[in-house]
């Protein structure tokens, strides 16, 4: 399989094919769970709910894969270093989208412990999925929601 047939994904604006990082398994399109609080009463059936009118993170687990096009060259710890340094350094938010589909990007952070080998899960954190190219051309920023 070459380059141009693998599913990557753009990570903080760079390449996962930069770094010899391939997707194994798309991670599912996971809709958010709303931002609700239930508030029980004593002697009253049910809850009172209150929807604050957000949604909360979603946790998604991406399998990924290592593919070296010369292992005689570079061994799997230097690129588990180059790795670790893209995905671990920035702080905050970052953007990330799947060249598969490059109209929806999600407002990712990547916290959870990274364990290399050839093959492995990457866990991130998500905000709500918002659209990209098109939004971003005819829209406007508004929090982490690119909006029309």
């Amino acid at each position: 399989m070459n380059e141009n047939e693998l599913t990557y994904f753009v990570f903080n604006g760079q390449s996962s094919l930069d770094f010899g990082l391939a997707v194994r398994e798309r991670a599912p399109y996971t809709a958010p769970e709303k931002n609700i609080e239930l508030i029980e009463r004593p002697g009253q059936n049910g809850a009172l709910m209150i929807d604050k009118g957000t949604f909360k993170l979603v946790t998604e687990e991406l399998p990924v894969y290592l593919f070296a096009k010369d292992r005689t060259q570079r061994n799997i710890r230097e690129e588990a270093t180059e790795l670790f340094n893209w995905l671990k350094s920035p702080s905050g938010w970052c953007e990330l989208y799947y060249s598969d589909d490059p109209y929806h990007l999600m407002q990712v952070h990547i916290a959870s412990e990274l364990s290399f080998n050839e093959v492995f899960y990457l866990f991130y954190v998500a905000k709500v999925r918002c659209h990209l190219l098109e939004s971003l051309n005819a829209g406007t920023l508004m929090g982490s929601l690119y909006v029309k």
